[in-house]
């Protein structure tokens, strides 16, 4: 009788584990179809040759908005980072970037991302070429991007939407600021690590069970 009942609860167990995973394989199937799907767009050639065209195209744009000679663009891969010397060198690696941010952050982009720039008067600007840049970066990059720029130039253009002023040599952030940013910072700090948490809870609950 004891042997019995020990048999008839481990195959209850087993049962139930059985239905659980099959559950589990019907739900992880259907996941799988929905990212396959997603996955097809990503690899969709026309979709790559589409951002290609439009990369090659602002690459081309922002040249000629930065007082650099025209290019052919036709045959330019998105790695194909320019290296020029000279002041036209960094304009050059600028325009290269802003087509990138251009395709992330527009129509076909997949992803946002800040974009910094940190002093953009590399190679010595001159006082034709240096409000070009400055002008560039202002309005030339995708409205919804959040852009930093950090320069030594005192000449204020239009179109930044706050300008701050560091006054204290080596310092981003003075001690009496601290404290109001770190009232905003730390909310959304821990708000994006109970994300992380609660997607790592999930995995290790489900997937792995």
């Amino acid at each position: 009788v004891i042997d019995g009942l020990s048999s008839e609860k481990a195959l209850k167990v087993f049962q139930e584990e059985d239905e659980q995973l099959r559950n589990n394989i019907i739900k992880y199937d259907k996941e799988l179809d929905v990212l396959a799907g997603q996955l097809k767009d990503y690899t969709d050639k026309e979709k790559s040759k589409k951002i290609l065209r439009s990369f090659r195209g602002f690459y081309a744009y922002s040249r000629d908005k930065l007082n650099l000679p025209p290019v052919s663009a036709d045959r330019m891969a998105l790695t194909s980072r320019p290296h020029l010397s000279g002041s036209g060198g960094p304009r050059a690696v600028l325009a290269y970037y802003g087509a990138l941010w251009n395709v992330c952050l527009k129509q076909h982009g997949s992803f946002s991302v800040p974009i910094v720039i940190d002093s953009p008067n590399q190679q010595g600007q001159d006082i034709v070429n240096m409000p070009l840049v400055l002008k560039y970066i202002s309005n030339e990059l995708p409205d919804n991007a959040q852009v930093i720029v950090s320069s030594e130039s005192e000449k204020e253009e239009e179109g930044y939407e706050n300008i701050i002023h560091l006054k204290d040599p080596y310092k981003l952030l003075t001690k009496d600021e601290y404290n109001n940013h770190y009232n905003v910072i730390v909310p959304m700090w821990k708000a994006m690590n109970r994300e992380v948490n609660d997607s790592l809870d999930y995995m290790t609950g489900d997937l792995f069970y």
